[in-house]
């Protein structure tokens, strides 16, 4: 099981999101706390930010290390 940590600039997002966006960054979230480097919507990214990963969500995405 993972932690998911979010950033103060990404919290602040969160905090103010309307309800339907929201839900689906913490149905996201859940998914990446049990394995955030497998799914459709995960993809390493490459050049400087090699080691790193996305996660679209509808509109948003968010890299992780």
């Amino acid at each position: 099981m993972y932690d998911v940590e979010l950033s103060s600039e990404a919290q602040r997002f969160y905090d103010r999101c309307d309800r339907a966006i929201a839900k689906k960054l913490a149905r996201c979230f859940k998914s990446l706390e049990c394995d955030p480097r497998r799914g459709n919507n995960v993809k390493p990214l490459r050049g400087a930010l090699s080691g790193c990963y996305r996660y679209r969500v509808a509109t948003c995405a968010w890299s992780t290390p």
